[in-house]
C-alpha cells in the first residue's frame, strides 16, 4: 500500500524483521530511511564553506568569534580543551585540503592574530579534521508510517553549530504529535506526522536561512559591525548574542535599553 509497517535487516550474521507503528529516520545526512522511503528534498542551497577543527591544551578561551571576508574563525573552551576552528569558502576547498594544517593556522593568524599567539605555546592534542561537504537542505519530513528526524531530514551549515539543538528540537516536536495516537487509526497518525512536518519547517526556516547569510562568509555590513562593537562592551549582552546563535536566543531579547544605549 505504499506504507511503512517496519524494517528488515541483518544482525551478528542473521536476518530478522521488526513490525512498527513509526519507522523513525534519525540516520544522519546520509539517511537510508530517507532514501528507502523515497523522501524528496524540499528545500536546497549550495554548499558555502569548508571547515577544519582541531583540540589545543594550554589555550586560555571561553567562547570567541572573528570574522573577515571569506574568513571565519572561532575558540570554544571545552572541559579538557580548546576548540579551534576555521571556515573558508567552498570554492578553496580543493586547495585547502592539499595542505589543511598550513591554511588552518594561517586562517587563525591572518584572522585573530591574538589567538594565534596562544597557540604557539601551546600543544594541539588531536589531528585536524575538516570536511567540505556542508549540504543545507529540508527533506519532506515524514510520510505514512514514517519520520525524519536531526541531519536525515535537515542539514546546514556547521558555522552556526546548530544541529544537535535543533535535532533535539525536532525529536520534541514528533514525539509531542505522535504522543496517543501510535495504537489507533493510522489516518489520525499521518495526519499529526504532516503536523510535524509543517511546525519542523516553520521552527527550523528562520534558522537555517540566517546560517545561509553568516555562511556566504561576505562582507560585513556598517550597522552590524556597530551591533557588535555595542554587544562586545558588555557581558550580558554578549551572552545574548551567543544565545541568539546558538538558537536558544531571539533579536528581541537581544535588543534591550542597555544595547540600544550603547548604539
Amino acid at each position: 500500500t505504499g506504507r511503512v509497517v517496519g524494517v528488515e535487516g541483518t544482525h551478528a550474521g542473521k536476518a530478522f524483521r521488526e513490525h512498527a507503528r513509526l519507522v523513525i529516520g534519525a540516520d544522519g545526512m546520509r539517511s537510508t530511511v530517507a532514501g528507502l522511503t523515497g523522501a524528496p528534498v524540499t528545500v536546497e542551497h549550495p554548499r558555502l564553506t569548508c571547515a577544519y577543527y582541531s583540540y589545543w591544551q594550554d589555550v586560555p578561551a571561553d567562547l570567541e568569534l572573528y570574522e573577515a571576508p571569506d574568513r571565519w574563525v572561532a575558540a570554544v573552551a571545552t572541559h579538557q580543551a580548546t576548540l579551534v576552528l576555521t571556515y573558508f569558502p567552498q570554492s578553496r576547498f580543493e586547495e585547502i585540503r592539499a595542505d589543511a594544517q598550513h591554511h588552518h593556522l594561517q586562517q587563525v593568524r591572518a584572522t585573530a592574530p591574538a589567538l594565534y599567539e596562544r597557540l604557539r605555546g601551546a600543544t594541539q592534542v588531536e589531528r585536524l579534521r575538516g570536511t567540505g561537504d556542508q549540504q543545507n537542505y529540508f527533506r519532506q519530513a515524514a510520510g505514512p508510517g514514517w519520520a525524519l528526524v536531526g541531519d536525515a531530514g535537515h542539514h546546514k551549515d556547521s558555522i552556526t553549530a546548530r544541529g544537535i539543538s535543533d535535532a533535539f528540537l525536532q525529536a520534541e516536536m514528533l514525539a509531542q504529535q505522535v504522543a496517543g495516537r501510535l495504537d489507533g487509526d493510522p489516518a489520525i497518525l499521518d495526519e499529526a506526522l504532516a503536523q510535524y512536518g509543517k511546525d519542523r519547517d516553520a521552527a527550523l526556516l528562520p534558522g537555517y536561512e540566517a546560517t545561509l547569510a553568516v555562511g556566504r562568509l561576505a562582507e560585513q555590513h556598517p550597522q552590524r559591525l556597530a551591533l557588535l562593537r555595542a554587544i562586545r562592551q558588555d557581558p550580558e549582552l554578549t551572552s545574548i548574542y551567543f544565545d541568539m546563535v546558538a538558537g536558544t536566543a531571539t533579536m528581541g531579547d537581544l535588543y534591550t535599553p542597555k544595547l540600544l544605549a550603547l548604539l
